[in-house]
């Protein structure tokens, strides 16, 4: 079990729980793969799926921890998510998947595919599902 590190861990305003499962849900209805008036949007919706993933995994550990996870230190943020119960093994995975993403996602380096970025939308509305699972308990 990780134990919250103040000095690594945030906390937002009343626990950063609503701010933050808004702020997923919008980036994530935003997200669309593929192509628009010529523009490829693929890199763009994974980097949007990748920012709604770390989103609903802040606002599941500000409900339930107190605190969300800060810096680059994935792995920490990833073992700090899995002690969100009931659900934080299955959010643990899909933000590990969307990090995995996240420096291609967001430095504009091809390589994302579609099919990789409709995964990422896909792993972002899971996770955000599960947030809000534990925003109503």
């Amino acid at each position: 079990m990780v134990e919250p590190d103040r000095a690594r861990h945030g906390r937002g305003p009343n626990g950063g729980r609503g701010d933050f499962c808004r702020e997923a849900c919008d980036l994530v209805v935003s997200a669309r793969p593929g192509q628009d008036d010529g523009i490829n949007l693929t890199e763009v919706a994974a980097a949007l799926a990748v920012l709604a993933g770390i989103a609903a995994a802040d606002a599941a550990c500000c409900h339930r921890l107190g605190v969300r996870s800060r810096g680059q230190d994935h792995a920490r943020a990833i073992e700090l998510v899995k002690q969100v119960v009931p659900h934080g093994d299955d959010l643990a995975r899909g933000l590990d998947r969307l990090l995995d993403l996240k420096g291609n996602a967001h430095n504009g380096i091809p390589g994302v595919s579609e099919g990789d970025a409709r995964r990422a939308v896909e792993w972002a509305r899971r996770a955000i599902d599960h947030t809000r699972a534990e925003l109503r308990s």
